[in-house]
């Protein structure tokens, strides 16, 4: 198995806008949970749609960076 490097295959990781939680808002975990992972990340957010725009074009202003908490909930199954 070949193991590409973040030079050869850049990678977008697209979330939507409705996981976002308001600053202050509650995370809430479901409960039984047998484990609960998490990492932070830094979220970078586009505040207007654009095309075919060049390096020179880009607009900072509609764009911002936040800290965003990924989670994942692992919840027993019995059957």
């Amino acid at each position: 198995m070949q193991i590409l490097s973040f030079e050869q295959e850049p990678v977008i990781f697209l979330k939507p806008t409705s996981s976002y939680l308001e600053n202050g808002g509650t995370i809430e975990i479901p409960h039984p949970l047998d484990s609960l992972y998490h990492e932070v990340e830094l979220a970078v957010v586009i505040g207007k749609k654009a095309t075919r725009v060049n390096r020179h074009g880009l607009r900072w202003r509609s764009m911002y960076g936040c800290p965003y908490f990924e989670m994942k909930a692992f919840i027993p199954v019995h059957g």
